[in-house]
């Protein structure tokens, strides 16, 4: 199952959206602060609300557009899976796209409607998606989903749970340790953090962290915070299929290395997985955007157009490699701009001189840096042409 479009009426800083196409791969949202990016994550979110979040009525009220007396949020489905779905029993679902109206009209009152199978609009369970593993639909990642703590109670409601600060992150490790995607998790670790964590035996239930050869543990509560905000895609992303990833800034508290491997982990994740990614970053923008299975990818650009008299924002979806490359130049004035070309013809020549078979994956990311200046393409264009070796040919 697959988000196929949402359309808001009144929400937020748009009057009228229109029906959105999404992609069943990866969708980037861009744009800047206050364009309209995280109310589309909140809104699809609905289909799937988080325990003690805000419901649909509230959601509705707290997004209304200023003057306006109703609002509408439309989201629609594709190849529906009844396992994740709150369905009746005796409804045929074979080549049927469901689609979901919550709507907030001049009376406040909240209307939860779906388009059913028999072709009318039928009041429907809120939420209509389950909300514990395995038969969840949504993994949502908003933009606050620091744990305050990490609970050590280990059980298999833990596990299961579907959380936006991930404080049951001992009992998803160490139930996923025993399945049979430990060894994918185990290994994006070792790629993403550089070492493979471990649940240990503590007074309160288990401990996560890095296991000492002399049996004593560093736990990851006492590491940075960007190591839990790994663990916690990872966990999930290891053995997801045929959901969908909400995620908000994925970028935030992740070093270039360790951000590089998790969107390696997301490409491939897409072939059977669906994300919805905002993001600020042009490495993010960039790296996302020129992967050859381009068109898995859809880019939603929110503009704000006006503050007076009302915020409105717009949007348009970029799907050409041409113009997802214009689109990323929009998104800030960041530090790619300041890249000058001798400091990157010798970033360069240290990646392809001292590399005897530098990856495809390496000088795609050194094309996300380079692509910023029609100058700096030249000149990395002609250190991989001229490079002894012929598997680092690569074409620009």
């Amino acid at each position: 199952m697959w988000l196929k479009s949402v359309q808001l009426k009144n929400i937020k800083s748009f009057a009228d959206t229109g029906a959105i196409d999404f992609s069943p791969g990866i969708n980037l949202l861009v744009g800047p602060n206050n364009a309209g990016k995280s109310i589309f994550i909140r809104a699809i979110s609905l289909l799937q609300p988080l325990p003690n979040h805000p419901d649909a009525s509230a959601v509705l009220a707290q997004s209304l557009r200023h003057s306006a007396t109703d609002c509408e949020i439309i989201l629609e489905l594709k190849d529906p899976n009844r396992r994740q779905l709150k369905l009746p029993a005796q409804w045929d679902i074979n080549n049927w796209s469901p689609q979901l109206r919550f709507v907030r009209n001049p009376r406040n009152s909240i209307a939860i409607t779906i388009f059913s199978p028999n072709r009318d609009w039928q009041n429907c369970q809120n939420p209509i998606c389950n909300q514990t593993q395995p038969e969840n639909f949504i993994y949502p990642y908003f933009s606050r989903r620091k744990p305050v703590g990490l609970h050590e109670g280990i059980n298999l409601a833990n596990a299961q749970t579907i959380e936006e600060a991930l404080q049951h992150l001992p009992s998803k490790v160490d139930n996923l340790s025993t399945s049979r995607d430990g060894a994918t998790f185990n290994d994006a670790c070792q790629k993403t953090l550089g070492f493979t964590v471990a649940c240990v035996q503590s007074p309160q239930g288990k401990q996560l962290g890095l296991m000492l050869s002399d049996d004593t543990i560093i736990p990851v509560t006492s590491m940075g915070e960007g190591t839990i905000n790994i663990l916690a895609f990872l966990v999930h992303l290891s053995f997801a299929s045929g959901k969908l990833f909400l995620i908000e800034e994925i970028e935030n508290d992740l070093h270039p290395t360790a951000l590089k491997h998790l969107l390696d982990f997301i490409i491939s994740k897409s072939q059977s997985n669906q994300f919805v990614i905002s993001t600020h970053s042009n490495i993010v923008a960039r790296y996302l955007g020129t992967v050859r299975r381009s068109k898995q990818y859809s880019n939603l650009v929110c503009s704000l157009l006006s503050i007076s008299p009302n915020p409105s924002s717009t949007h348009r979806t970029c799907r050409s490699l041409i113009s997802r490359s214009s689109l990323t130049d929009e998104i800030t004035n960041g530090f790619l701009k300041f890249f000058h070309l001798p400091f990157f013809c010798s970033i360069s020549s240290h990646f392809l001189l001292n590399c005897s078979k530098p990856s495809s994956s390496t000088l795609q990311w050194m094309w996300c840096i380079a692509a910023h200046q029609p100058m700096t393409i030249a000149a990395l264009r002609n250190l991989c042409c001229t490079h002894p070796t012929a598997s680092l040919r690569y074409s620009f």
